[in-house]
């Protein structure tokens, strides 16, 4: 047989909903397919569901040649599935804790579309309301706050007869809103926090608003203008009717899932303890930062949460961080987002719970979701695998590395000495004895709860200066050994010295010869890729029913 003419189609196959089937496999007596390959067969309603998806999700137009396209994906991937070796994936662990993960994530997403999505509902009011307020832009300013305490202060000193341009200089660190007197000029409806545009679209020209809460915090808003479309006729209104309505049900989405979660859990009752929390972060920080020992971590079995009665110990939150994938571990990066995560870990208890309770952990269409997410995973690990693993000739390294040179330029780097504990107080402490004349290096080994800089005397080595977050602009300007602190991070406090400063420089490829070679294999996957699956190919009998393919009625 002659090769198909395999492209790269599996590094942009679109990600439709969780319950759209990546593809289906209908069995060997199905005489209704599009395609044969070896013994399976791609039926015409498994490709009609999937090309219908991507004609939806992409918004091209239905030819012959999109056709083939999305034919050739699922071949592509019904070989890379039975007709290669995908043992070393399935049974790692990374794979194991990565399908698990998305497991409940399906069977979550599910339970809202059933109990929350499926319920909301637009009355004749709310969508005429819609679409009058489509049809008019509004300009307003505002005064921000992060917490509603100080919101309610600035609304006192707006009544009390301070100006909005006055408490603007003192609410915001934008210059411009800082200048303007939180003018943010016009919009239209959709474009702004959803309670903030329905608070500012409810008020008169010059009347403010009572603190509106919004995603980020709270609001207090004054409309200063608006500009409806002079004519706007019933007719109109018919034609539109549907798109509106389902705008407003999307803009219901996120406050009835949140009104839904807080029926399901009371997150004003989980109590968290530092002391816990604070050891177990200590850990999967520094394996996070590659510094994971070899023996497994020794536990003392404080608390670190309580909810309703149930405890999560310590050794019981690393057990749940480990078995979370990889790209979710790795974004506990603070004692908060540890604290974030364990809130998270009950409250997916909790719907799981729910979803138990209702049978949907065992729906027949979230078990062919599963499935289907389950391939869909194998499909992105073994693209990983095969591009990893391919052979990269040093002639193609030297060729991109010469074509790109620039890209291989190390940045300022600085080396730091720190000292980090716990509170404020102690930060203070050690602040004043090193002014004192002790030794840095000898008080950061006594007292930095760090690890790593405790064994190093508190030097961490020379690091981009991007690496430092907040504090990259502190380090770029601050002299050789100046003593800077105490700086609260994330809630611990830090004493820090820029020991040295290297200036960026270009690379010769000797340096930075890995870097170099990961990015040539992703420059040249596709062609990767392409290979591996051509020799798959061999031996596969492929028969293709091309008049049944281009005869398909499609149904968007």
């Amino acid at each position: 047989m002659s090769k198909l003419d395999i492209t790269y189609r599996l590094a942009i196959i679109v990600v439709l909903t969780v319950f759209a089937g990546l593809y289906g496999c209908s069995s060997p007596d199905d005489s209704n397919y599009v395609v044969k390959v070896g013994n399976d067969k791609i039926s015409i309603n498994d490709f009609s569901q999937r090309y219908s998806d991507y004609l939806f999700s992409t918004g091209i137009s239905d030819n012959i040649s999109n056709r083939r396209y999305i034919l050739g994906n699922m071949i592509d991937e019904i070989i890379l599935l039975k007709y290669d070796d995908n043992d070393k994936i399935i049974n790692s662990r990374e794979f194991r804790n990565t399908m698990e993960w998305r497991r409940n994530e399906t069977i979550l997403s599910f339970l809202k579309d059933r109990e929350v999505y499926a319920k909301l509902t637009a009355t004749d009011a709310e969508v005429r309301r819609a679409f009058q307020r489509v049809n008019e832009k509004i300009a307003a300013r505002h005064i921000y706050a992060p917490t509603i305490e100080e919101a309610e202060q600035y609304y006192e000193m707006l009544n009390s007869g301070i100006s909005f341009e006055n408490l603007a200089r003192e609410a915001f660190t934008d210059s411009t809103l800082k200048s303007n007197g939180g003018y943010i000029g016009y919009f239209n409806w959709g474009e702004m926090d959803p309670a903030f545009e329905d608070a500012a679209y409810s008020l008169k020209i010059g009347e403010i608003s009572k603190p509106v809460k919004t995603e980020t915090g709270y609001s207090i808003i004054q409309v200063t203008d608006r500009l409806p479309r002079p004519i706007v006729t019933e007719n109109e209104f018919i034609n539109n009717r549907s798109k509106m309505e389902r705008a407003v049900k999307i803009r219901k989405k996120r406050p009835s899932e949140v009104e839904y979660i807080n029926n399901i859990i009371d997150f004003s009752k989980i109590k968290l303890f530092n002391t816990g929390v604070r050891e177990v972060f200590e850990i999967i920080d520094n394996e996070n930062i590659g510094n994971q020992s070899e023996k497994p971590p020794a536990f003392r079995g404080e608390m670190c949460a309580e909810y309703d009665g149930e405890i999560l110990t310590d050794s019981e939150l690393y057990d749940n961080i480990q078995n979370m994938p990889l790209n979710q571990r790795l974004r506990i990066n603070s004692p908060s987002n540890l604290k974030a995560a364990i809130k998270g870990l009950y409250l997916q208890d909790a719907l799981l719970e729910k979803a138990s309770e209702l049978g949907y952990d065992d729906n027949d269409v979230v078990r062919e979701a599963i499935k289907n997410v389950r391939k869909d995973l194998i499909i992105q690990k073994k693209i990983s695998e095969i591009t990893y693993n391919a052979e990269i000739s040093d002639s193609l390294v030297n060729d991109f590395y010469t074509r790109n040179e620039d890209f291989f330029t190390q940045p300022l780097r600085i080396n730091i000495q720190e000292i980090i504990v716990k509170d404020k107080s102690t930060a203070e402490k050690i602040y004043s004895r090193i002014k004192n004349g002790e030794d840095f290096g000898n008080l950061a080994a006594e007292y930095s709860i760090r690890k790593f800089s405790a064994e190093n005397s508190g030097e961490l080595g020379y690091a981009d200066v991007s690496e430092f977050g907040n504090l990259k602009s502190t380090f770029l300007y601050a002299d050789l050994n100046e003593l800077l602190g105490p700086v609260e991070i994330a809630g611990y406090y830090g004493i820090f010295k820029v020991l040295d400063r290297k200036e960026a420089k270009k690379q010769h490829l000797t340096e930075v010869y890995d870097r170099v070679k990961a990015a040539t294999r992703f420059k040249y996957s596709k062609k990767l890729v392409k290979d591996h699956l051509n020799k798959l190919y061999d031996g596969i009998e492929i028969t293709k029913e091309d008049s049944v393919l281009a005869s398909i009625k499609i149904e968007l």
